[in-house]
């Protein structure tokens, strides 16, 4: 056991861990869609036709590649962040505009947008990694980008692993150290066999809330409005779910994994 593993969090961190655990555990974006659209998508999800569904999917891939390829390349080489509240309102204002003109020409739009959309969410997750400390020129960090979108929609975990926080992070932690070794034997460059591994076991997570968002292009909310409020709650679901995700990735650097994930489990056994 580590000196680090055995320090007790202080209040304010139990307090952003007790913030993140709630964003990970109790906030999904299928509820926060279900809401804003009085459970329209919920029936409409369940009945979407499956060329809808598997033409959504094959999207998800190679968006969520060409996004972590654009989001690091993008971003400076400094700890510091050098956009600011202005460039981060910009960026949300670029996916509303995507949505709005997707919402307009609806299924064929989003199919269109997702790329970009994907693009402009991950490079919002690179800047709030970064922020919390995060090397970006370390493979591991840029694919604990990644990673945030397999956080959301995962299921109930079984009692053996607990969290579904830690059961997601679990199940991708063998991928993600291969394709961390692989991107660091290529220089960067976003190839091999682990990182396609990874890339599909996050689009199969990922893909479930974007075919809930294409649920939306096929009911009566459709539309240029409706499109840019959704693009923006979808937005803003994944960027919840990274700065949760980085809070407790900050914390296990300072206090040891075990200590975290420890102080994790008893909130849950709290709630349950």
């Amino acid at each position: 056991m580590t000196a680090a593993s055995k320090k007790r969090l202080s209040p304010a961190h139990r307090t952003e861990l007790k913030k993140a655990f709630a964003t990970l555990e109790e906030s999904t974006f299928a509820a926060k869609l279900s809401q804003l659209t009085f459970g329209a998508t919920d029936r409409t999800t369940k009945n979407l036709p499956a060329a809808i569904v598997r033409l959504t999917e094959k999207v998800v891939g190679p968006a969520l590649t060409a996004a972590l390829s654009v989001a690091v390349r993008t971003l400076g080489k400094n700890g510091s962040d050098p956009e600011g509240p202005v460039a981060r309102h910009l960026h949300k204002a670029m996916v509303a505009l995507s949505g709005a003109t997707g919402g307009a020409a609806g299924l064929p739009g989003l199919i269109a947008e997702l790329p970009l959309t994907t693009v402009l969410m991950l490079r919002r997750i690179a800047e709030i990694a970064r922020k919390s400390g995060e090397d970006l020129s370390d493979p591991a960090a840029r694919l604990a980008c990644l990673e945030v979108f397999a956080l959301s929609g995962i299921g109930a975990a079984p009692e053996a692993v607990g969290s579904t926080y830690y059961a997601a992070r679990i199940a991708l932690h063998g991928t993600i150290a291969q394709a961390a070794r692989e991107l660091s034997g290529a220089g960067g460059k976003l190839a091999g066999h682990a990182f396609s591994g990874l890339v599909s076991k996050i689009a199969a997570k990922f893909g479930v809330n974007a075919t809930r968002l294409a649920a939306t292009r096929v009911v009566p909310v459709a539309g240029a409005a409706s499109g840019a409020v959704l693009n923006t709650l979808f937005m803003d679901h994944y960027q919840e779910l990274a700065e949760a995700h980085f809070t407790i990735r900050r914390l296990e650097r300072q206090y040891g994994a075990d200590t975290v994930r420890a102080a994790y489990e008893r909130l849950r056994k709290k709630k349950v």
